[in-house]
């Protein structure tokens, strides 16, 4: 997962050609062009050589609203260069949303810090990103007036290990379609945008109150001409 880094902080990023990349529009929203750098490398393994592109302009998907939980929480960063390999390391964006029906048996992932350690104020990052793994969910939750369904442009989640959700600086990251014959990514079906229900527990930020997701597919048309007119 590529990071883009922020004067202020970083979130993820998905590669899905040689000039432009996906992320959540919350990471962007009082940055600059010129404040962001998109970083490329393996983050799955500590300490490996990472390349670093210069951003140019960004794009916010239309009737973005900042809040607590953004609505609409999606945009393209472009990058000044040709990212090399990108060929290799993009991933494509998927075609169509999961049926319901089938929601409990497509796999998801995604890769993110997961529970970090504040120590004296300090937040100890992990020396690598992990994966976490999920099914979409049709609701979003649960309130004193009933059950919430899911929008559209948004998708929820339920994970397969209890905590398993993304936290703090996750926000950017893919979730992606899983292949489970190879357990490898298959194509971009949504971006990290917020969570729920952060508390700490023996130390540790943990998040556990639900995954939210920005759908690729709600928005793929959108991305799909935003490149096209500034390519």
């Amino acid at each position: 997962m590529p990071v883009l880094g922020i004067i202020l902080g970083f979130c993820g990023a998905s590669i899905i050609n040689a000039r432009f990349a996906v992320t959540a529009a919350n990471c962007l929203f009082y940055c600059r062009p010129s404040d962001l750098v998109l970083e490329v490398g393996d983050f799955t393994v500590p300490d490996v050589y990472r390349q670093h592109y210069r951003l140019v302009d960004f794009f916010l998907a239309p009737e973005f609203a900042m809040d607590d939980e953004p609505v609409n929480d999606i945009a393209l960063v472009k990058t000044e260069h040709r990212i090399l390999n990108a060929h290799i390391i993009s991933i494509p964006t998927c075609n169509r949303p999961i049926p319901r029906h089938l929601s409990s048996d497509i796999l998801l992932g995604s890769c993110g810090m997961g529970s970090v350690r504040p120590i004296r104020s300090r937040v100890i990052f992990p020396g690598k990103l992990q994966e976490m793994l999920f099914h979409q969910s049709v609701f979003e939750g649960i309130t004193i007036t009933g059950i919430i369904t899911c929008e559209e442009h948004t998708v929820c989640t339920t994970p397969l290990v209890d905590g398993g959700n993304i936290c703090s600086m996750d926000e950017g990251g893919p979730l992606y379609k899983i292949n489970c014959s190879s357990r490898q990514p298959m194509c971009l079906y949504g971006i990290a945008t917020y969570h729920k229900g952060m508390n700490i527990d023996s130390g540790d930020v943990v998040c556990n109150g639900g995954s939210y997701f920005a759908s690729v597919t709600f928005y793929r048309d959108w991305i799909t001409t935003t490149i096209i007119f500034n390519t």
